[in-house]
């Protein structure tokens, strides 16, 4: 990975616009405190004063974290397999198919397809340019879940995701790029709805310095609950994106470290308008109806069955979780002792019980309430 990787000092800042949530979150940081000291350390919640510094001065309070990181997660993929083609594809132990979606899941009837049988499949999978036959099959389609296991249609939602890239402002002389030295989540507003706000944003290195502001569902149809189309864009999303990032954060160039005040007339003047966006896209998430990921083996009563297993539902987590939560399934695959996942992950018969029982993730979108769950 020489050369691949640019390293920064970043903090991670999630800022609350709603006076409830930052009280809340407030009582959650002591209580971690509390319960684990070792992870509590790495986390400061702020007041009103050390908002200023943090270009978020309208804020009702934030959690800074020590540690952040950003990533691009196409550039790591097609790494991973490049690297595998380049070791494996000659032994045989990987076989790459690009363009060819499964289109069908079923399960082998040893009495009628004796080829299967004698393979010792228990799956076979089927594709435009052919069908394949499998002893383990592992599900990682987070929000197209549904597509192949019907049955997962209450438990997995897709849900559009849109993002919009916002390049720095014409910079005059010897001035550099605007640098806002942290990556932001901005969460709800000042009426204090449980999510008029769930935004996130990241900035790109130099010389691009370009920043990355992603959220605004609810701006958008059914909050892009229940859509699986990623091919266009949701305009009122668009119009959020392009024009509210100066309302949460201070994008004058003056230094992140510049605590001075100024009246309100020049503030007026001196706030940087929001910059134009050069590039807008979506993408769609896995949204899941307890806002957990569901990982390990699909039991019969969700369409699977012995050698059939899921990773899955991120519900737009995905960055922190997928890599742990796909060592965690392998593992278990494998039948080795090393599977180290929170329990709250696991499928079980129990936990599809439990989130049945809940609302449904449609429900929760109109109610406003998609992300709280990580907050109770």
């Amino acid at each position: 990975m020489d050369g691949m990787v640019a390293t920064a000092n970043l903090c991670w800042v999630h800022a609350y616009f709603s006076k409830s949530l930052a009280s809340l979150t407030s009582d959650m940081v002591k209580h971690l405190g509390n319960e684990n000291p070792g992870l509590a350390a790495n986390l400061t919640f702020v007041n009103k004063v050390t908002l200023e510094g943090l270009r978020i001065p309208n804020a009702e309070g934030a959690v800074v974290q020590r540690y952040a990181a950003s990533l691009w997660p196409y550039k790591l993929v097609a790494f991973i397999l490049e690297q595998l083609l380049a070791k494996c594809s000659e032994k045989g132990s990987f076989n790459l198919q690009t363009n060819t979606p499964v289109t069908r899941l079923k399960k082998v009837d040893t009495s009628n397809d004796l080829v299967a049988a004698a393979a010792m499949a228990t799956w076979i999978v089927e594709t435009p340019r052919g069908k394949i036959a499998a002893g383990s099959v592992l599900l990682a389609t987070n929000g197209y879940t549904s597509h192949l296991l019907p049955q997962f249609r209450d438990l997995i939602v897709p849900t559009r995701g849109q993002v919009v890239a916002l390049p720095p402002r014409d910079l005059k002389g010897d001035e550099t790029p605007l640098d806002i030295r942290n990556t932001y989540y901005f969460f709800g507003d000042a009426s204090d709805k449980a999510v008029g706000r769930d935004d996130y944003l990241v900035q790109r290195p130099a010389p691009g310095s370009e920043l990355v502001l992603g959220g605004g569902r609810e701006r958008g149809r059914n909050a892009g609950v229940g859509v699986w189309d990623d091919s266009e864009l949701d305009e009122p999303v668009s119009r959020w994106l392009g024009g509210e990032l100066s309302t949460v954060l201070d994008l004058d160039m003056r230094p992140a470290n510049d605590y001075r005040y100024f009246s309100a007339e020049e503030e007026k003047k001196a706030k940087s308008p929001d910059p134009v966006a050069t590039y807008a896209w979506t993408g769609i998430m896995g949204f899941s109806r307890d806002a957990h990921p569901w990982v390990g083996s699909v039991p019969p009563s969700l369409g699977g069955g012995y050698g059939l297993w899921v990773c899955a539902g991120y519900t737009g987590n995905g960055m922190p979780n997928a890599a742990l939560c796909a060592k965690a399934v392998v593992n278990m695959m494998l039948m080795t002792d090393d599977v180290d996942l929170p329990p709250e992950y696991m499928l079980t018969e129990t936990r599809v019980e439990s989130a049945l029982a809940r609302d449904t993730v449609a429900v929760a979108a109109e109610k406003g309430v998609l992300a709280l769950p990580y907050l109770a």
